[in-house]
């Protein structure tokens, strides 16, 4: 009897956090759907462009009244004993964030075996400037291949301008595109890297393309008091760290560039050189990035704390203070007393945006806590240019 009310409380929850997803969507958010042809069933795999953290909200409203199961991060698991007890009521499924996780894969197989819909965010992180993070995970052709279900793209614009990674709410307009890139019998058809290939493409996006197009205002979004951590290099002088706030203004403390930004979320400066758009300000960065590491003795250094634990452990141990750093042979920590390592087994940083960046192995996830967080961004792009 206790079971069944156990069950029967955990689906009325289920129902009614997906009731307030979708309302969030459609009225917080101002969410719009667009199908390009038939309208998805319920046994399919979803895979989505991930343009903040909570675009999930948009997922739950395009595929009313399905509750489809999410993968997220297993950190979320582990950060209290309610959301512990709280995340599997939703459905939600575990996945270590940069790293193979066969019990995690498993997990989804045997989801959609039991006819339950899946969404996927094969970049594994958010988006940094309107546009992808990363590409797609390696072997996610292979998994939408083995699912034996229809394959569908879910692309969301106007989801980064709406809660960019800075932070911020700013109601403007979304929309979310569904469509069919494989039936279950083309997947089965198809090899591996031309499932992985046609992923990459339907779900590549620039919101800055579709607000040139749409030109919708976002509440708000003319402040620039967030950016200043990610914006590091300025964009008339090329120095670093120059960058302040102002008022509402960002100002270069070298050259006295003032910019401002609109409504729109556009750029705008009367005293030098600056780009209209937030993906061709990081095309800058890049930029200086690239010049960098063509010199032969290129290496970032930082002072850092590291902290490791056990994938399923909930605790970090620190390991003291050392060196990190970044070449083109890799990353290596030099501690006290010769305490060394050289991190192989990884494919990205993970940033929380405010003292650290983490990486996670199949067995262990480390944490390098900055002592100087301001260069985060820097040390992430870089090791993208070595990997893609």
């Amino acid at each position: 009897m206790k079971e069944k009310l156990s069950k029967g409380f955990k689906r009325v929850v289920k129902a009614f956090i997906f009731f307030l997803f979708r309302l969030i969507s459609r009225v917080g958010l101002n969410a719009h759907v667009h199908f390009e042809g038939e309208k998805p069933t319920g046994n399919a795999v979803f895979f989505g462009n991930h343009t903040h953290m909570f675009d999930f909200m948009h997922l739950s409203l395009a595929l009313k009244p399905y509750k489809p199961h999410f993968v997220v991060r297993a950190r979320e698991f582990n950060r209290n004993k309610f959301y512990t007890w709280f995340l599997p009521i939703l459905g939600l499924i575990p996945k270590v964030q940069g790293a193979m996780d066969l019990v995690a894969v498993r997990t989804i197989i045997n989801t959609v075996k039991s006819g339950e819909p899946v969404v996927v965010y094969p970049e594994a992180m958010t988006s940094f400037d309107g546009r992808n993070a990363w590409k797609p995970m390696h072997g996610t052709g292979m998994l939408a291949r083995m699912l034996g279900v229809d394959v569908y793209a879910v692309v969301i614009n106007g989801g980064f301008l709406t809660m960019p990674r800075f932070g911020g709410f700013h109601r403007g307009r979304v929309d979310v595109t569904i469509k069919r890139i494989f039936t279950a019998e083309e997947a089965k058809k198809a090899s591996p890297d031309q499932i992985q290939t046609a992923i990459a493409d339907a779900l590549s996006f620039n919101d800055w393309d579709w607000q040139e197009k749409s030109k919708k205002r976002f509440m708000g979004l003319n402040s620039v008091k967030r950016l200043t951590r990610y914006l590091y290099v300025c964009p008339n002088c090329k120095k670093r760290h120059t960058l302040e706030n102002e008022g509402n203004a960002l100002v270069c403390s070298a050259c006295g560039l003032k910019v401002t930004r609109d409504r729109f979320g556009f750029f705008h400066t009367k005293n030098g050189s600056c780009p209209k758009r937030l993906d061709e300000w990081t095309d800058i960065m890049l930029e200086d990035i690239r010049s960098d590491i063509q010199k032969d003795d290129f290496a970032l250094s930082q002072t850092v704390e590291i902290q490791f634990k056990p994938i399923a452990d909930k605790t970090y141990e620190s390991g003291g203070k050392g060196e990190l750093t970044l070449t083109k042979d890799g990353l290596f920590f030099k501690g006290n007393e010769n305490y060394e390592w050289k991190f192989d087994a990884f494919q990205f940083f993970a940033l929380n945006d405010i003292n650290f960046i983490e990486i996670n192995t199949t067995h262990k996830s480390f944490r390098f806590i900055f002592d100087d967080p301001r260069d985060m961004y820097r040390w992430f792009f870089t090791h993208r240019e070595f990997v893609l």
